[in-house]
């Protein structure tokens, strides 16, 4: 069925990058970005602000740019998350502080000398994720990742 969208390609293929070949959701996305946008063209820009999958990608960018001290690039997400509204901050500090306690366990953990599996058990993190934690653990030091968390949890 035609429903006369108009969509910039470099949107269909943001699009289609983070929805992958679901076309139910595809169709569900087209939709509510059509409607956002009206008469006008889809933008990459409207992508990135509606589809689901790209607000979480960049809250998992923004936790990883905190954490591993990019503070340029925590900066520029952040600012952008605050115009368009899309994370409270309280949010944002609940899944940095998250994080962070994860990073001291680890931490501890590496410096115990423990296998990846005691690791994974004692943070629940799995495959890619417990790769990226342990890498940010080991990066940081069980130092530097406590007075991370002690600083984000008293502010």
């Amino acid at each position: 069925m035609q429903r006369g969208i108009s969509i910039d390609p470099r949107a269909i293929e943001a699009l289609t990058d983070l929805v992958g070949a679901n076309l139910r959701t595809l169709a569900t996305e087209l939709e509510k970005l059509a409607m956002y946008a009206g008469p006008r063209a889809i933008t990459p820009e409207d992508v990135r602000l509606l589809t689901p999958q790209a607000r979480e990608e960049r809250i998992f960018d923004l936790v990883d740019a905190v954490v591993e001290g990019r503070a340029a690039d925590a900066l520029r997400l952040l600012r952008r998350m605050r115009e368009d509204g899309s994370e409270t901050p309280s949010h944002l500090f609940s899944l940095i502080a998250r994080q962070l306690r994860m990073m001291v366990r680890a931490a501890e953990l590496i410096e115990a000398r423990a296998p990846a599996e005691t690791i994974s058990a004692a943070t629940g993190a799995r495959g890619y994720p417990l790769e990226k934690l342990s890498r940010q653990a080991r990066a940081a030091g069980r130092g530097a990742a406590e007075a991370s968390l002690r600083a984000v949890e008293h502010s």
